[in-house]
């Protein structure tokens, strides 16, 4: 589920989160940097600055350099 860039289907933020959530516990990295930024805006989830920050960070130790 892709909820920004304008690719693929229409954005849901609220239905990609838990699949980014779940992506990212399985180290996929640039779904911990998109769940960052869900939370970061408060896209289809509370907007929570610390939740945010987990998810950047968790992205920059798998060595996601845009994170």
């Amino acid at each position: 589920m892709w909820w920004g860039g304008g690719r693929g289907g229409a954005k849901a933020p609220a239905k990609a989160a838990p699949l980014y959530e779940r992506a990212c516990r399985g180290q996929y990295r640039t779904a911990c940097m998109y769940l960052g930024s869900l939370y970061a805006h408060g896209l289809g989830v509370k907007k929570d600055a610390s939740t945010a920050e987990k998810y950047y960070a968790l992205a920059c130790k798998m060595n996601l350099l845009t994170a």
